[in-house]
């Protein structure tokens, strides 16, 4: 049994980590009974942990607040949801179901693909391993990959895709767009797991019985909810939203479930020595820099198909937008996600501890699995806005022509 050490009062340590929060952006918030309720994993011996975005429930036979090891991998797939708007920008602008159902399925079969690769890698892994400890480690991880088949199947480009809409971010309408997007998302996912179980096989530990009362799957379709008791799942679990930021980078898209940081940023060019054209700035060294105005791809690709007209108001930005709504968008994803939200809540300078307290709490009362802040400003060299800020100049000795 535990031993207690020290007894604390809960506002106490509500307290303390809500002053953190408002000053480092740490610890963000877990809410660890929503995950127990909501995953289906849980039900089974593969007890689940996260890694550090928290965005992907990981599964080992060890409790996952121990500090043990866990033994799975961190299989992310992602599908992005801009690139499913047709007429962007215009009155007659949709989302593309159908086609956005079919992706869904065909992601869902290249992820349980994937998985019986990881298990061919890790075979070969363990046959040339060449310490008793090298082979264990491998050997976990085949057993995890072999009995649950875990996948992490997400989403980026939100944001954008809202924009193409013509659709306000922190707005009613975007939370009933985000439910639906999201519900067909999980639908197409599930339902591909249960085909994949009739062809293929169910993960080993299926079992119908234990899962069937699980939150997640209960909130299901009926008719998919009869496909896995008569033909199982493939997956023990399968939709996540990882962060996405290289590949949004990648794809010119923004990142995740995430709103657009910024709209546009300043940029510099260092000119080499006897080029002609324009100096913007010069530095301590004597180096001349030309600056340019960076857009968001999605501004860019608006500003080209409208030239000369104003930014509509739902090219909305991360300082801009209501943190009530920004929860409940967050919400209508998580309800439909097994797995768990890598998001953060950007918030003004000057945001006091008491609106962080009630963003946590709002954001166990929606329902979200995890939840954490950044107030600008306080962490350095994170997300900087001032233009100031973006290029620190350094005083040093030039270089001499030789040396």
């Amino acid at each position: 049994m535990p031993k207690i050490t020290k007894t604390i009062k809960a506002r106490d340590l509500w307290n303390t980590i809500i002053e953190s929060a408002t000053k480092t952006g740490e610890p963000g918030i877990i809410m660890i009974d929503t995950m127990r309720n909501w995953v289906p994993a849980n039900v089974y011996w593969l007890h689940h942990t996260t890694n550090p975005c928290s965005v992907f429930a990981i599964s080992g036979p060890k409790h996952p607040l121990t500090g043990k090891e866990t033994g799975d991998s961190c299989r992310l797939m992602a599908i992005n949801l801009s690139s499913f708007v047709l007429e962007p920008f215009t009155e007659k602008a949709n989302f593309d179901f159908s086609s956005f159902k079919s992706s869904a399925s065909i992601m869902a079969r290249l992820a349980d693909d994937l998985v019986d690769l990881e298990i061919e890698k890790l075979d070969n892994l363990i046959q040339i391993s060449e310490t008793d400890e090298e082979r264990d480690i491998y050997r976990e991880l085949l057993n995890s990959a072999v009995q649950g088949r875990r996948v992490g199947n997400g989403t980026f480009g939100l944001a954008d895709c809202l924009a193409k809409l013509c659709i306000r971010y922190d707005s009613d309408v975007a939370v009933e767009m985000v439910g639906k997007i999201f519900s067909t998302f999980r639908d197409a996912t599930y339902l591909t797991s249960s085909e994949l179980a009739k062809e293929r096989g169910s993960f080993p530990v299926f079992d119908w019985d234990k899962e069937k009362e699980n939150a997640f799957i209960k909130a299901l379709p009926q008719h998919i909810r009869d496909s896995i008791e008569k033909h199982g799942r493939r997956n023990i679990s399968l939709l996540t939203n990882a962060p996405t930021g290289s590949v949004a980078i990648v794809a010119k898209s923004s990142s995740g479930i995430e709103p657009v940081f910024r709209n546009s940023y300043i940029r510099r060019r260092k000119l080499s020595v006897g080029d002609g054209g324009r100096s913007d700035f010069v530095d301590a060294l004597g180096d001349r820099w030309q600056e340019y105005e960076v857009f968001h791809p999605n501004v860019l690709e608006y500003m080209r198909l409208f030239p000369g007209i104003q930014l509509p108001d739902f090219f909305v930005t991360s300082d801009q937008i209501n943190w009530r709504k920004r929860i409940d968008v967050q919400a209508a994803a998580q309800v439909n996600l097994d797995h768990s939200i890598s998001s953060t809540l950007n918030l003004p300078k000057g945001t006091p501890s008491s609106v962080i307290s009630d963003i946590y709490l709002e954001g166990w009362h929606k329902g979200l699995k995890g939840i954490t802040v950044y107030v600008d400003g306080s962490r350095s060299g994170v997300l900087i806005t001032k233009k100031d800020q973006d290029f620190p100049q350094r005083d040093a000795t030039r270089r001499p022509d030789s040396l």
